[in-house]
């Protein structure tokens, strides 16, 4: 939980998102020097009964398994692998257009690619998942399409084969 990962955008979204879609829950994995900061920015907005931070976890599979939509709100990135495992998932994923994560999230193709740094921004696409079920899960479907075709071990394998001319 660092400034990198944007947290602090997806809390300030929390009240838009639940006065749009009650009862949602936003769970905070991980743990950071922002920690408290966040906690204390959910307390100040009255919506920590609503944001659960569940620390490091070894169980993130089964966790992102109950989740509705997975939201990545990174301020930079790489290409995050986390976003690879949830598209494995057919998870619908909202994440910020940093770094590489446009090269795995086409954006209302295999996911929803918001701006950072912008809460609106983000509860809009969060709330548009949360509502529209069916778009959610065929996206969820494209992005695993996409994974597979892309980013398996295989595909990753074949392409620094056919960058380097070797065989692994």
């Amino acid at each position: 939980l660092e400034e990198q990962k944007g947290i602090k955008y997806l809390i300030r979204a929390m009240p838009c998102i639940l006065k749009n879609v009650p009862g949602t829950v936003c769970l905070v994995a991980g743990e950071g020097s922002k920690r408290k900061d966040l906690e204390n920015e959910a307390l100040k907005l009255g919506i920590s009964d609503s944001v659960i931070f569940i620390g490091v976890r070894r169980d993130m599979m089964e966790i992102v398994q109950v989740m509705d939509v997975y939201v990545l709100p990174s301020i930079w990135e790489g290409l995050p692998l986390v976003i690879l495992e949830a598209m494995a998932m057919k998870k619908p994923i909202v994440a910020t257009a940093v770094g590489g994560t446009p090269t795995a999230i086409k954006d209302g193709e295999t996911g929803k690619l918001v701006v950072p740094e912008n809460e609106a921004a983000l509860s809009e696409a969060i709330i548009m998942l949360l509502r529209d079920k069916k778009r959610a899960r065929q996206l969820g479907e494209n992005a695993y399409k996409y994974y597979n075709e892309k980013f398996t071990v295989k595909k990753m394998l074949e392409g620094y084969e056919s960058l380097y001319g070797i065989n692994i």
